[in-house]
């Protein structure tokens, strides 16, 4: 799976749970167990539709936490 790539700051890019696991290296198993933990402070995702299929990440907002984790 190619990874996404947001190169125009002006064009909105979403990712969905798969994508996202495999952008920070986790398994879906780990991500979910992650997301439970309240220390865990990842970005809130936006719901498309219904149902945590229809959950989607802001790119822009993972790459932004991400290099804040980074520099900590």
């Amino acid at each position: 799976m190619n990874e996404p790539v947001n190169d125009n700051k002006n064009t909105l890019v979403l990712i969905n749970t798969s994508e996202l696991a495999e952008l920070l290296g986790f398994s879906l198993n780990r991500l979910w167990a992650l997301r439970q933990d309240p220390d865990f402070d990842l970005p809130a995702p936006m719901n498309i539709s219904k149902g945590p299929r229809g959950q989607r990440w802001r790119l822009c907002e993972i790459e932004a936490w991400l290099d804040s984790k980074r520099a900590a």
